[in-house]
């Protein structure tokens, strides 16, 4: 995509790719950092979970088998990612709130001076929809699109 559209879409991809690489990297470091020297205290009543006691350990256990060396950090990585791509895939919406792309049409806003009648608006409209009338069809003509739609709008 060239113009606008792409320098949009380049920029969201560069956000999109840095906050991956901020997700995978910084993040799990930083709370390794902030939980290392913490210690299993009893909790009190208002810390106590209403979820399952064995879900937690079992979260609590991955969580600790996560960092614990260079292999399993990369299979956390790769497991992680892999999975993203699969949901991705196959959650994927339909594209059909993209545009259409070129759709042979033209827009006309006319913005005359105050005080014309309607009868010169609709005469402004026909010199407009005769000039253009050669460039109406079905087939390119001399390479270029034909116009397939157009109006106009006026007040």
């Amino acid at each position: 995509m060239q113009e606008e559209a792409g320098q949009l879409f380049r920029d969201i991809a560069i956000s999109i790719m840095i906050s991956f690489l901020v997700s995978i990297s910084v993040i799990p470091t930083l709370i390794h950092q902030l939980y290392k020297h913490a210690t299993m205290k009893k909790p009190n009543l208002l810390q106590r979970s209403s979820i399952d006691p064995a879900l937690v350990s079992f979260l609590m256990a991955i969580s600790r088998f996560c960092p614990k060396n260079t292999f399993t950090r990369l299979l956390t990585v790769f497991f992680f990612t892999s999975m993203s791509v699969f949901i991705i895939f196959n959650l994927k919406p339909p594209a059909e709130y993209l545009p259409q792309g070129n759709r042979n049409l033209i827009l006309n806003i006319l913005i005359p001076p105050p005080g014309y009648s309607v009868a010169k608006y609709k005469d402004m409209g026909r010199k407009i929809y005769e000039a253009s009338k050669p460039y109406f069809g079905e087939a390119d003509k001399d390479g270029f699109p034909v116009i397939k739609k157009m109006f106009y709008y006026s007040f």
